[in-house]
C-alpha cells in the first residue's frame, strides 16, 4: 500500500511539473498498446484466410479433375486404370473350384478291363441297332415338351435337327448329342427296354432328366 502512494506521488510530482510530457506519455503507451493488439489480431485473420484459400484451391482442383474426367475419354479411362491397379493391390481373394472339392476317382482294376471292354462293345453295338427306329425325345421334363428325332448313318441327326440336336455319336457305351460347335450337348444310355435317359453328367449342357422313348 506504501508503495503504491509513493508511486502515485512520484506521478502526481511529474503531472505537476511537466504535465505535457506526461500526457504525451501516457497517449503513447495507449497507442503502442492498440498497436499491438491490431497486430495480433491481424495475424490471426490472416493465418485463417490461407487455411480458407488453401481450402479452395484444393476444392477447385479437385473439381477440375472430374470435369476432365467427364469430358475427356481418355481421361476416365485414366481414372478406371488408377482404380485397377488399386484393386491389384489388394489382396486376391481365394475361391476353391468344383472340382478342387470332387474326391479322386480310383482308378480302373486292370484285371477287368477285357470284361469291361467287350460290354462297351456289346453295349455301343445295341445302340446302333435301336436308333435306326424313330425316337420321341422329351427335351423339358419339367413341361414335357417333346420332339421326334432321327437318326442318319452318317451321324447327322435327321428329323428333329437344330443346333442343339445336330449330330449324334456313340462313344464310351453312350449315345450323344453333339452341337453346332462341336461340344457335346447331352449323353444318354440305354435301357433294357429299349428307352433312352438323360445320365445327368456335368459336363453336358442341355436339362438335366431328358429321355427318349422308341416309337413303334
Amino acid at each position: 500500500m506504501g508503495s503504491f502512494l509513493a508511486i502515485f506521488g512520484d506521478a502526481a510530482k511529474l503531472w505537476q511539473q511537466h504535465p505535457v510530457e506526461f500526457v504525451s506519455a501516457i497517449l503513447a503507451g495507449i497507442m503502442i498498446g492498440y498497436f499491438l493488439s491490431r497486430l495480433r489480431h491481424q495475424g490471426v485473420i490472416d493465418t485463417q484466410k490461407a487455411q480458407l484459400a488453401l481450402k479452395d484451391e484444393t476444392i477447385k482442383l479437385k473439381d477440375s479433375a472430374i470435369a476432365a474426367a467427364t469430358k475427356d475419354p481418355k481421361a476416365s479411362e485414366n481414372v478406371l486404370a488408377s482404380l485397377l491397379i488399386e484393386e491389384e493391390r489388394k489382396e486376391p481373394t481365394f475361391v476353391p473350384s468344383e472340382k478342387a472339392n470332387e474326391p479322386a476317382l480310383p482308378a480302373p482294376d486292370p484285371r477287368f478291363a477285357d470284361v469291361n471292354k467287350r460290354i462297351t462293345e456289346e453295349t455301343e453295338h445295341k445302340i446302333r441297332v435301336a436308333i435306326k427306329n424313330k425316337y420321341q425325345l422329351t427335351f423339358n421334363p419339367t413341361t414335357g415338351r417333346s420332339k421326334l428325332v432321327t437318326f442318319l448313318p452318317n451321324g447327322e441327326v435327321g428329323e428333329g435337327r437344330n443346333d442343339n440336336e445336330h449330330t449324334w455319336r456313340v462313344l464310351n457305351g453312350r449315345l450323344e448329342f453333339v452341337a453346332r460347335d462341336g461340344h457335346v450337348y447331352s449323353r444318354f444310355f440305354l435301357l433294357p427296354d429299349g428307352t433312352f435317359h438323360h445320365t445327368n453328367d456335368k459336363d453336358t449342357r442341355s436339362i438335366i432328366g431328358q429321355f427318349m422313348k422308341r416309337l413303334v
